[in-house]
């Protein structure tokens, strides 16, 4: 945790107040211990959703608010209420709802970080994912210690551990949690991933997940340079929502691709599930093969 904590002492400075996002599972209590310890003068604000799918969500709510109350942390709560009475929200919609929701709690307190409990771990499978599924330059790239938002930052700390890490930290610092039994159920994919791929490459490579992050960071390089092109480019193009396409097909095809997806992420902003290289093909075929009307 070494990285981790002195990557969080160059980042926090007195009376800064940060929200984190707290599900009362091992990640998330690790961090938030991590974060306690550092002997800063921060506020805290501690945001827990109850996603009213799971039956021991209850319990869990119960569990943080009698940590937070213990530890005389401020404590904010939501539980999202069903689709419809037979209907959950799918993955894709939950992510919009909770980060919207913790936007709110940062707005609320004035707050300059929101974090998350993300590990290296998270990256290896979030890589891999798209990588098998498909993806943009940016979603190649998984997730980012530092996402710059309007007017704060998502910030990572924990990129730089593993999940043995975590559960070796909280084992030796009688760091209390709850357990998500979904976490072991191979139903989902990113579990998969888990269970059976990642034993595999750190067998391979016990500190696999620094060379993921390593990779991650040199790609989203590549990506940030290739972004000053493209906006060159967009602020030319693309105003009002629309892109001018006149003499599209002579520009370099490389930034031809990167105009669509940057549109796309403009729209479908930090959805990266959701748009894929197939969507970016579809849109160029129509705008290279359309004609004029007679």
């Amino acid at each position: 945790m070494k990285e981790t904590i002195a990557y969080l002492n160059s980042l926090l400075n007195e009376n800064d107040t940060i929200v984190i996002g707290l599900s009362g599972g091992p990640d998330s209590m690790c961090l938030l211990n991590i974060i306690e310890s550092l002997n800063k003068n921060i506020k805290i604000v501690c945001a827990h959703i109850n996603h009213n799918i799971r039956e021991e969500s209850k319990e869990e709510l119960h569990f943080i608010e009698d940590y937070c109350k213990t530890k005389k942390l401020t404590l904010e709560t939501t539980t999202f209420k069903k689709k419809s009475p037979n209907q959950d929200f799918n993955e894709l919609e939950l992510r919009e709802k909770r980060y919207s929701y913790f936007e709110s709690i940062i707005k609320k307190y004035n707050a300059k970080y929101l974090f998350t409990a993300h590990h290296g771990d998270d990256l290896i499978e979030t890589i891999l994912m798209r990588l098998t599924r498909g993806s943009t330059l940016k979603g190649y790239s998984g997730f980012q210690t530092e996402t710059q938002k309007d007017g704060y930052k998502i910030i990572k700390p924990l990129i730089y551990a593993t999940k043995d890490d975590i559960d070796e930290y909280n084992k030796q610092n009688n760091i209390p949690s709850v357990t998500d039994n979904t976490n072991f159920k191979d139903v989902y994919t990113r579990n998969r991933y888990r269970h059976h791929i990642l034993p595999f490459l750190k067998k391979e490579n016990s500190n696999i997940h620094l060379k993921y992050l390593k990779f991650s960071k040199e790609l989203n390089k590549y990506y940030e340079f290739v972004n000053i092109l493209v906006n060159k480019e967009l602020s030319q193009r693309y105003k009002n929502n629309i892109l001018d396409i006149t003499n599209y097909n002579e520009l370099e095809q490389l930034l031809q691709i990167k105009i669509i997806e940057n549109v796309l992420d403009s729209i479908y902003i930090d959805n990266l599930y959701l748009v894929t290289d197939r969507h970016v093909d579809l849109i160029l075929n129509i705008i290279n093969n359309s004609r004029p009307n007679p």
